[in-house]
């Protein structure tokens, strides 16, 4: 008959995380969803983002990695950068490279929503054309100003031609279409 508690003995178990040896009697984090074979030093059971201790909080595995609740959501759903919230509607806008609820990605100055909308970036806020013309625009023969459109994949050319009766045309034009706009 073998003597089956030597052979346990000479089992060794390393940390996932560290790699280090673990020590028997020490504690252990056996996480299920991870599988069988893996286990963690307490202090070595975080999120593989924000490194937020895990033992005694809810986890979750994915790609062999461990994540608190805030990064696992953030993989799986976009995070508006006007609220710092989890997107679950399927409408949602892309803007300067960053997720927008639609009703969040709005004028600075008006509130009103640029999704779809064109728009200029004034100091790292969003602002829409008749705001940033009344505001920040300065007219002197024609104006050009360039509209990116990344979420499109466009740039557009805003052209403003005084009028002699003190009006403003504006032509808008891309590389597809021109598309003339009467005042502003």
């Amino acid at each position: 008959m073998e003597d089956k508690s030597a052979e346990h003995k000479s089992t060794q178990y390393s940390c996932y995380c560290c790699k280090l040896s673990m020590k028997e009697g020490n504690p252990a984090i056996y996480a299920e969803r991870a599988s069988y074979d893996k286990l963690w030093h307490p202090a070595c059971f975080v999120c593989s983002i924000c490194q937020e201790l895990l033992v005694d909080m809810i986890y979750f595995w994915k790609n062999e990695k461990l994540y608190c609740g805030r990064h696992y959501c953030d993989s799986e759903k976009p995070q508006c950068a006007g609220c710092d919230e989890l997107i679950f509607s399927n409408e949602y806008t892309q803007a300067e490279n960053q997720n927008w609820h639609l009703k969040h990605f709005c004028c600075f100055d008006c509130d009103s929503i640029l999704a779809g909308e064109i728009y200029m970036m004034v100091n790292d806020k969003p602002m829409c054309k008749p705001c940033y013309v009344k505001n920040h625009a300065v007219v002197r023969g024609v104006l050009r100003i360039w509209l990116p459109q990344p979420a499109l994949g466009l740039e557009f050319m805003l052209f403003l031609n005084p009028l002699t009766n003190g009006k403003q045309k504006a032509l808008l034009l891309s590389r597809n279409q021109m598309i003339p706009t009467t005042g502003c």
